[in-house]
């Protein structure tokens, strides 16, 4: 009996303490919502495969009433790309395709502008920013263009350093994997996504063609703060070209599933969606990144900071975080993760440069890792991001 009633107190007071943390973190939340001005929002936090906190904020459309809830979607932006290594991933583990494989292997239309690095590019190299070419954003954020129209003007583009020798984070790249996972598989990289990924974690509402979330209703609106008119409309990015980099869309609900596949390893109803030497290997550090990092790097003072397959990573108070963010015009999201704690957080919210998804980040691993609510997370990320966009 005795054990019993200390078991009890225990218990209880574990559940105290938890319902207490998620109330920190909630008005801290809405405190943050209410600094950065941001009409709505999505926080999900998992610890132990379990469900910390799944909670939506605010309106779709700041001209309306209706509220985001668990199922409204938003943009994944570049989150994306951890869909697309995973992809690849899959390719690796079934056998016909390795790591470093030579890409033009096995997509024989793959040009860049040096004859050298279109030879010797391998597969991991698509997914690690460090193939020479800078960044050129523009062919397809100024010029609506279609996936080869796109490709054939990128493979124009001048070696800006040597091969592996740099970091310049790279959208088109990512394009050019989902064309490798096309080329090898025999389908799209969205109709490989949703048969192997998506449909076995089970997500109902996560899309792989941003032009279809028209369709599904339940969606979002971009916004920005212009710091005259205040919040004002933007329009959408529906550039499906640029899709394997980063137009995917989903909820909150699905992202919950999501977190606890990746903490569990992607095991899936007993199902290993990838190998474990597989899924290692793509959150291993592949390349030092040096300062080509987060302006947040300032707070967290990380000793160093690399990108693994679709992954950035640092670390943060002697444990290892796997993060990536998403950024489209009026749209933001962020992941991040402590696998060694099993702790991942998602964030999705639909205001432009809307740096609140960092503060929650640090706030929930400082509050569930090492029990400690003293840093003001909300102003000094606040203050910051001010200090870089005045500038």
């Amino acid at each position: 009996m005795k054990y019993l009633i200390l078991f009890f107190i225990a218990f209880s007071f574990s559940v105290y303490s938890q319902n207490k943390k998620v109330d920190i973190i909630n008005k801290f939340i809405e405190d943050g919502k209410e600094i950065w001005e941001i009409p709505g929002m999505t926080v999900v936090i998992v610890k132990n495969d379990t469900t910390f906190l799944n909670k939506s904020y605010g309106v779709k459309n700041y001209l309306k009433p209706d509220l985001v809830d668990s199922k409204t979607i938003f943009s994944m932006a570049s989150t994306t790309k951890a869909f697309i290594s995973m992809s690849l991933g899959i390719l690796v583990d079934r056998g016909v395709l390795d790591w470093n494989d030579k890409v033009i292997d096995h997509f024989k239309e793959f040009k860049l502008s040096d004859p050298f690095v279109t030879k010797d590019a391998r597969v991991k190299d698509l997914l690690t920013h460090n193939l020479g070419i800078g960044n050129e954003d523009e062919l397809w954020t100024t010029d609506s263009t279609s996936i080869d129209e796109m490709l054939d003007k990128f493979s124009l583009s001048k070696l800006k350093y040597s091969l592996r020798g740099g970091y310049v984070y790279q959208n088109i790249m990512y394009v050019i994997a989902g064309k490798l996972i096309e080329e090898v598989s025999g389908l799209t990289w969205q109709k490989f996504v949703d048969e192997n990924i998506i449909n076995k974690i089970g997500l109902s509402c996560t899309l792989t063609w941003s032009k279809d979330i028209f369709e599904y209703a339940n969606y979002t609106y971009p916004h920005m703060n212009d710091f005259q008119d205040g919040t004002v409309h933007v329009p959408f990015t529906i550039s499906d070209q640029i899709g394997a980099a980063g137009m995917m869309w989903s909820c909150a609900d699905d992202m919950e599933k999501y977190l606890k596949f990746l903490l569990n390893k992607t095991l899936i109803n007993g199902e290993l969606i990838l190998s474990n030497k597989t899924f290692e290997y793509i959150f291993e550090p592949h390349i030092i990144i040096g300062d080509s990092f987060y302006p947040t790097q300032e707070l967290t003072k990380p000793n160093w900071k690399t990108y693994g397959l679709g992954w950035f990573q640092h670390d943060y108070r002697g444990q290892k975080v796997d993060l990536h963010t998403g950024s489209l015009q009026g749209l933001v999201a962020i992941i991040g993760l402590i696998r060694d704690k099993n702790i991942g957080v998602h964030v999705f919210s639909n205001l432009d440069n809307a740096e609140l998804r960092h503060a929650i980040i640090y706030k929930v691993f400082d509050l569930l890792v090492f029990d400690d609510d003293t840093n003001d997370w909300n102003n000094q990320i606040f203050k910051l991001y001010k200090e870089y966009r005045d500038n």
